[in-house]
C-alpha cells in the first residue's frame, strides 16, 4: 500500500539507528512514523492520510500521539557525559552514531568507583587485590554454599570492617586479645595468632586433601605428606607429589593459604616455595615410594 516516493527516497524522513535509516515501525494495525524534524513528520502523516483515504480508511485522531525526543542528540549526549564528570571522547560514542555507548560508560563509572574505593585509608585497604582474579569475587553477589552468617562475615572481612581491634575506633588497646603480642589485624587473626593455629592446620589439611583427590581422579600417582632430608640434612616434608608413570615429569605442590597483602605477593610466594623445595629436589626420587596416597 505504501508505495509513495516519500517512503522510498533515501533522505526523506526517518532516523539513523545502527547505520540504517528507519522511517516507520509497524505492528498489527499500529504504525509509528519516525523523523528528525517536525515538518517532515507532518508531511509523512499527511501522505499516510491520503493513502488511507484511497482505501476508504481514516486515521483515528484520538489515538494518534506525537512524542518529541531530544533534537540534538549529540549535544545532549555531551551534556550528560559532562554532568557525570566524564570527558566525552570519541571512543565513548557508538560508531557512526551520535549517542553514547552505555556499556563503555558503565565500565568507566565502575572503574572510577573502584579506584575511589581503593583510596580509602581503612575500608579500601587491599581492595586492589580484587583485580587479580575477578572470578573469586562472585560469592559476594551469589552466596551459594555459605550460610547467612558466613556470607555476612565474609563481606565484613573484604570490607575491612571485621570486629578486630586494629579497625579504627573499635578499641583503645589494639593488641591481640589472645596472644597480646601483635596488633590485632585480620591478617594476624587468620594467619599467625597461636590461638587459631589448630583451625589454620585443619584448613590447610582440607585444602591439601581436595587437591590430592582431584589429582587422583585425573589418574596421577599421588603422594601426601612425603618426608625427606634436604641437602643440608634437615628434615622436611612435602604436602603433595603427583606424577604419571607414562611421563618423566610431575608436580610438587605445597598448598599455602595466606592473607593477601599486595599485588606482588603471589610471585614472591612462588619464589619462596621454589627456593624451599629446591634444597631437597635431588632426593625426591628415592622418597616418592615412601608413602603412597
Amino acid at each position: 500500500m505504501m508505495n509513495n516516493k516519500m517512503f522510498y527516497e533515501e533522505n526523506m524522513g526517518g532516523v539513523i539507528v545502527g547505520g540504517r535509516r528507519i522511517k516507520s515501525i509497524k505492528f498489527a494495525d499500529d504504525l509509528a512514523l519516525l523523523a528528525e524534524e517536525e515538518a517532515i513528520l507532518r508531511d509523512m502523516l499527511l501522505e499516510i492520510n491520503d493513502i488511507c483515504e484511497q482505501y476508504g480508511m481514516k486515521i483515528n485522531a484520538n489515538k494518534t500521539k506525537t512524542i518529541k525526543t531530544i533534537k540534538k542528540i549529540h549535544e545532549e549526549s555531551i551534556r550528560c557525559a559532562q554532568s557525570l564528570n566524564i570527558v566525552p571522547e570519541d571512543a565513548l560514542f557508538h560508531k557512526n552514531e551520535h549517542f553514547l555507548n552505555v556499556t563503555k560508560i558503565r565500565n568507566l563509572l565502575r572503574n572510577r568507583e573502584f579506584d575511589i574505593w581503593c583510596r580509602h585509608p581503612e575500608k579500601g585497604k587491599d581492595v586492589v587485590l580484587f583485580k587479580q582474579y575477578p572470578g573469586a569475587n562472585k560469592w559476594i553477589c551469589k552466596h551459594e554454599g555459605h550460610s547467612n552468617s558466613e556470607w555476612r562475615d565474609g563481606i565484613k572481612m573484604v570490607g575491612n570492617v571485621a570486629a578486630v581491634r586494629a579497625v579504627s575506633g573499635r578499641s583503645q588497646d589494639n593488641r591481640c586479645r589472645h596472644c597480646h603480642n601483635e596488633v590485632e589485624t585480620l591478617a594476624h587473626v587468620l594467619g599467625s595468632c597461636p590461638h587459631g593455629e589448630a583451625l589454620r592446620n585443619a584448613r590447610h589439611h582440607q585444602v591439601r586433601s581436595i587437591i590430592a583427590t582431584a589429582l587422583k581422579d585425573a589418574d596421577y600417582n599421588t603422594f601426601e605428606e612425603v618426608h625427606g632430608l634436604s641437602v643440608t640434612g634437615s628434615t622436611r616434608r612435602i604436602d603433595i607429589i603427583a606424577f604419571k608413570e607414562s611421563t618423566r615429569s610431575g608436580y610438587i605442590i605445597d598448598p599455602t593459604v595466606r592473607f593477601e597483602t599486595d599485588e606482588e605477593q603471589p610471585a614472591e610466594l612462588d619464589n619462596e616455595k621454589k627456593e624451599y623445595l629446591q634444597s631437597y629436589h635431588s632426593l625426591l626420587p628415592q622418597k616418592i615410594p615412601a608413602k603412597r596416597a
